[in-house]
Parts: structure tokens; sequence; C-alpha cells
């Protein structure tokens, strides 16, 4: 009889067999992607987008572009995935009719398998789209812009109230912006704010853990079952074993779910406090006639963080990223001003709306360079190949073979951009640039289903600060350009401002 020594040696020498074997199949001319140009050691494990990703800090995104200019339009990144940067390609990546749809592994971060980010099932995604799109059109979001307006308000009262203390300290802006974003999305989606900027809590436990759990996505997307794990324990006994950095975001993963589980108890009660549609109501007002049927309580769970957390970041980023650049350059201010007073005489007489302020050119030039570099989301958004598979760039791509494209590449190519790398809001009234190079939203089935919300924040938030004031960057602010590729890109240091009030 063997021993439990020699089992465990022929189990280990099988498992390395296997692996060895696996690797050279995948180096090997009989691979279905054998022809595709790209790293070798790419192609023969996923380690190489480990190491970037994970050991490096996010730098997988930057490697993939060494690697287009080195092999072209097309690489093999990884064992079955290749990256494509070919502009004409990416609406047909990123279409309407869920040919391409997502693949699963790449989303594993979110935490989310049945909803949000992370629902990578086409009929559940489709029919729940079809639903909340008119809770996100561009009608609803003017219906509502008086209560988006209050809290635009009460985040330029905030900076207000920081003229003084801004000249000798500094002020640390990016933080009314989350607050903002966070009590507009609340509001918007739940009919509830989390009152973030009434109770001035920049500094709250949510953002001090929505940055640590950023700087770690990369890690996450490689320990999800762990993760999985411990979303499913009580609070009480996470904050035990998490540290502490972290329990400020997965207290408000809890207070969302709370929120599911409170509706489902009384509708009618908590309907009564809503001003307006939310999107509990909308899930669960399923017809299942027209093939819609309603979420389970994990999807519920699931949408109700992943509107929280989509609908915030991104915008606040793309705020203090405009307040950054305008600071560097302050001609970008003076032209802002000047079109806004000619538009606003007195902002406190007649407010500032959103319909008036969209209408700017460049104001609108502004915010369509702040949205292009760096994007929201940079790096690849990775779909699956159908079974009859894909010609891209004269290969062809077998089906079910992972491919991507990145918003970095698009909004950075040099035949569109002159001097791509500058911020340069002046390009887009004197250059005309094609629908297909601006994808801050992405594209297609699965594009953000908030940008409408997005516009109207950064029109009226733009609006009403560089009517007011103007910035200049304090000598304490450690903000560079540089970032790192967290699925949205991630800052170092603090974006701290003086505040200068404009002559009213």
């Amino acid at each position: 009889m063997l021993s439990i020594f020699t089992l465990s040696y022929y189990a280990a020498g099988g498992w390395a067999g296997f692996w060895i074997l696996r690797v050279l199949y995948r180096l090997s001319p009989f691979h279905p992607l054998a022809r595709v140009p790209g790293p070798r050691l790419a192609a023969a494990t996923q380690l190489v987008e480990f190491y970037y990703n994970v050991l490096q800090d996010g730098q997988f995104i930057f490697k993939t572009v060494e690697w287009h200019e080195k092999y072209g339009p097309i690489v093999r990144i990884g064992p079955n995935e290749v990256h494509v940067n070919d502009p004409s390609f990416y609406n047909i990546l990123y279409s309407k009719d869920y040919r391409f749809p997502k693949s699963q592994g790449h989303y594993r971060f979110a935490q989310q398998t049945e909803g949000g980010l992370g629902n990578c099932n086409v009929r559940t995604h489709k029919a729940r789209r079809a639903v909340l799109d008119p809770l996100f059109s561009t009608q609803a979001v003017l219906k509502l812009e008086p209560q988006i307006r209050k809290f635009v308000d009460m985040a330029i009262s905030r900076v207000g109230r920081n003229v003084e203390s801004s000249e000798k300290e500094g002020f640390e802006i990016n933080g009314v912006f989350r607050c903002l974003t966070v009590d507009v999305i609340s509001q918007y989606a739940y009919s509830e704010p989390i009152g973030m900027l009434e109770n001035e809590r920049e500094n709250d436990p949510f953002f001090v853990g929505m940055d640590n759990l950023i700087g770690l996505t990369w890690v996450y997307s490689w320990t999800w079952k762990l993760q999985d794990l411990l979303m499913a324990l009580p609070f009480s006994l996470v904050s035990k074993i998490m540290p502490p950095d972290a329990l400020g975001v997965i207290d408000f993963q809890h207070q969302a779910e709370d929120r599911v589980v409170s509706f489902l108890a009384d509708p009618e009660k908590a309907k009564a406090k809503y001003t307006h549609t939310t999107v509990f109501e909308v899930l669960l007002s399923g017809n299942q006639e027209k093939g819609y049927e309603v979420p389970s309580l994990k999807a519920l769970k699931e949408e109700a963080w992943g509107f929280l957390a989509a609908g915030s970041e991104t915008t606040a980023a793309a705020l203090s990223n405009g307040i950054y650049e305008a600071c560097k350059e302050p001609k970008f201010q003076e032209k802002l001003y000047a079109e806004l007073i000619a538009e606003f005489p007195d902002p406190d007489a007649e407010p500032i709306t959103y319909k008036r302020a969209v209408q700017l050119p460049y104001l609108t030039a502004f915010i369509k360079e702040t949205l292009r570099t760096p994007p929201g989301v940079p790096g690849r958004l990775p779909r699956v190949v159908p079974k009859e598979g894909v010609t891209v760039c004269g290969q062809f791509i077998p089906g079910d073979t992972i491919i991507g494209m990145s918003s970095i590449l698009q909004q950075t190519d040099p035949n569109v951009y002159k001097n791509p790398t500058k911020f340069i809001p002046e390009r887009w009234i004197q250059d005309k640039i094609p629908e297909q190079s601006f994808v801050p939203f992405g594209k297609g089935s699965r594009g953000c289903q908030g940008m409408n919300l997005a516009w109207a924040e950064l029109y009226l938030t733009y609006a009403n600060l560089w009517r007011r004031y103007s910035f200049r960057l304090h000598e304490s602010s450690t903000l560079t350009n540089g970032w790192t590729d967290q699925f949205i890109p991630k800052r170092e240091g603090k974006l701290k401002v003086v505040v200068i009030p404009r002559e009213k």
C-alpha cells in the first residue's frame, strides 16, 4: 500500500506535469491564439497581469500600451485574452446588442455576481436595464434638478465657509465633491440622502475605507472568494477581523443592504417617505409577462451598493481633476468666469440651471477635457467573443476568447488628439473629435447608466463654482498628474487649494 508521502509525491508531480503541459500548449502553434502577436510570457500565464497589477500597483494598463507600440493594434495579453487598439472596432465590441457579453473574471473585485457591475448575465441585465433606463434619462434628471441643485448649493456654501482658513492651511476640496456626489446619488436613487454635506463628513470612515478599497482592487480580484465569505458574515464579526480603515465601506455596504430589507418589509411605509420614484420601486415592479423577473434579495442588495459606489467616486474625481488643472493654468479659470458672468450676471437673483449651463461652449469644452484624461475607467473592459468568432485587424479571433479595449487608448490617440497628454479645453472647440474617440462613460448595453446624472452634476457644480470663486494651489498641496489603474484612476497626494471669492 502506498504511503501518504508517496501519494503526495505523485499528486504534486501530476499537478506540476499538468501545468507544464498546459503552458506548452498555450505557447504552441496549435493554440487558437498562436498567430496573435504579443509577449510570450503573457501568453503562457496570467501571472504577468498579477505582477503588474498587484505587485506593481495598477501598472498593467501602461504595460499594455507599451505592447501595442511594439506589436501593433491587436495584442495577446493573456493565455485566452487579446487587447485591441482600433477605434473603428470600439462601437462593434461595445454595442447595444449584447453580441459580446461581459467576461465574469475581470469584475470579481466588485463582489457582485447578480447585480451591479458584476452582473454578467445578459438576460437579467437586459431586463433590468430596460426598466431602470427611464429613471436615469435626461428628462428624469431635469425633473429632479431642483434636488440636485439643493446639494450643489450646500457644497458651494461649504467651499465659501473655508475662504479664510484656506489661505493658511489649504482646503481639501475633493472631500466636498465626494460628499456632494454621495448625497446626490443616494437622494436620486433611494430618495434618502446620506447627509454627508449637511454634517460636513469629508473625513467620514466611508471615504477612508473607499481609499483603501480602491487601492486593493486587483488584490480583491484574486481573492474574491475570501471577500464573498467576509461579506456573508455579520458586521459585528467582520469588525473584529478586518482592519479599521476598511470598516467604513463594509458598514456602508451593510447599510445599503438594510435599506433593501427595510423596503421589502413594508414597501408602502417606505414609499410614503419618498419624493420621487426610486430604484427599489422600479426593480420590484416586475412584469413577468414581458420577461422581467423581480431580482433576488442578493441581487437587490448588490444593486443598492452598486449604484452608491459607481455613482459617487468617478464624478467626484472628475470634479477634482478639473480644479487641479485649472489651478495649474489660471487662464482656464478666467475664460470660464468670463463666459459664466456674461450668462449669469447675478447667480443669486436667478439659479444657474442645467439647460442654460449646457449651452456654454467653453464650459462644455472644459468638462469634456476633464473627462478625457484620465478617463473615469481607463483600463480594459473585457468581453467574450461569440461562438462564431470575429475578425479584428485582419486577425480571426475564435469564439470564447476574452477581448477588450481601453478608453485611455481611445482618448489619447495621437491621430485624433494633438498633444494628447496635455490638458487643452480649446481642442473641443477648434477640432472635430470622432464620437468613438471620446468614451468617458463607455458605450453600448453596458455603458454607464447614470451618465446623464453625472453630466448634470458636472455642469451645475462647475458653473456655480467658477462663477463665484477662483482657486490656486496651496503650498501644502501634494497632488500630481501621476495615477495608477485601480479600475478607476487612483492619484497619490492631496489636492489643497486656496479659495478666492469673485466680486459680485
